[in-house]
């Protein structure tokens, strides 16, 4: 997926709309495929932590890592679901957020289980399927050989999650009759579901990510509902899709009404970034100026994990999941982030970095790590 982007205009704006004024809605988070509900706990304890006594909760379907591409998508959408309706704290109304193949799930369950959801927001998002398994680095190889080729098999379908979105633009006629996912859930079949249809347009808001440089999500325009043309690698325009002018699960009804905002990051796996939200009013889009960027070499390392900003001092700090810490002087290396103001490291532990903070003046740094110890380091 993108790298650490920091959405804070969407998680502020756009997600914690509260009921009252100090009661916030619930928040539902669903990982992506080969993952787990557990790597979600950083960004779920960064949205505790910004809005006290909000309740978050990351689903777990199944065994988690395997069962997200070993169980079917219309299956993870049916516990998902369960898991949903089961929640007392989830009756009164929540916004849900999916990372990668998490937005098909959690879209899907909007659209087929009548869910009481106000923002519905998709990062990274596979809205229009995917075409590509070499981009798909998180699966076994024999799986991403077993979907390029034999995608469209029943045995396949029935097994595999990434089957159900698959996505040829030139074998469209299998994929609309053997498909058995997400031509469902885009509303592509003979026979409409109009409910499908009227679940989406009950939204407050509908939020939708992509990467421009994304190396997972092919096309990665998918994210905003924009697949390959037939039989080419060319790939379609908003205003041209077929969703937007059928209007099939009333994409061109929300956008009219003022309730869909896409978001653009220009990030890759192995660079930090760090973002300013534009909110284009006229445009009903939005996007993120670029403030930093650099490259590091612990690309496999780079998660969406704790930062913290000291504003005195103008330091960044971001954990890493080998145990590091990096800090940047935001005041000396704005306009040469690639050189580290200092990089930390505790001999003894390389556990995952979950806390980092600073004090009042930048003068002392707290880190804690998976392996329950804390760390404080003092600036000379």
């Amino acid at each position: 997926m993108a790298c650490i982007v920091l959405l804070v205009f969407i998680i502020s704006i756009v997600l914690s709309i509260s009921i009252n004024a100090i009661t916030y809605r619930p928040v539902v988070l669903m990982h992506g495929v080969t993952r787990n509900a557990s790597d979600l706990n950083e960004f779920a304890g960064w949205i505790n932590e910004t809005y006290s006594g909000i309740y978050v909760i990351s689903v777990e379907i199944g065994n988690g890592a395997d069962d997200s591409f070993l169980l079917t998508m219309n299956r993870q959408v049916e516990l998902f679901c369960n898991t949903i309706r089961a929640d007392p704290h989830l009756q009164k109304g929540f916004n849900m957020l999916g990372f990668s193949q998490g937005s098909l799930i959690v879209r899907a369950a909007v659209e087929r289980c009548s869910l009481p959801v106000y923002n519905l927001i998709t990062l990274s998002g596979i809205n229009e399927g995917v075409f590509g398994v070499p981009n798909l680095q998180q699966l076994p190889p024999d799986f991403r050989k077993l979907i390029s080729e034999f995608a469209y098999e029943k045995a396949v379908q029935d097994v595999i999650s990434v089957a159900g979105y698959w996505r040829d633009p030139y074998q469209l006629d299998k994929y609309m009759s053997r498909c058995q996912f997400l031509p469902d859930i885009n509303n592509e079949l003979a026979v409409r579901n109009e409910t499908y249809k009227m679940n989406m347009l009950k939204l407050n808001a509908f939020v939708m990510t992509y990467s421009d440089v994304d190396e997972v999500v092919a096309p990665s325009l998918s994210g905003w509902f924009l697949g390959y043309k037939p039989k080419s690698m060319d790939v379609e325009t908003w205003n041209q899709s077929r969703q937007f002018t059928e209007d099939l699960i009333g994409l061109r009804t929300l956008w009219d009404q003022g309730k869909i905002y896409r978001f653009t990051s220009h990030s890759a796996d192995n660079t930090f970034c760090l973002w300013q939200p534009i909110l284009g009013s006229t445009t009903k889009a939005s996007s993120f100026k670029l403030l930093l960027k650099w490259v590091v070499n612990e690309k496999e390392y780079i998660w969406f994990l704790k930062f913290d900003i000291c504003r005195a001092s103008q330091l960044l700090a971001i954990g890493t999941l080998d145990g590091q810490i990096q800090v940047w002087d935001l005041r000396h290396h704005m306009h040469n982030p690639s050189v580290d103001f200092v990089k930390l490291k505790n001999p003894n532990s390389k556990a995952k970095i979950s806390r980092v903070s600073f004090n009042y003046d930048g003068s002392i740094l707290v880190a804690c790590s998976d392996d329950s110890r804390i760390f404080i380091w003092k600036r000379k």
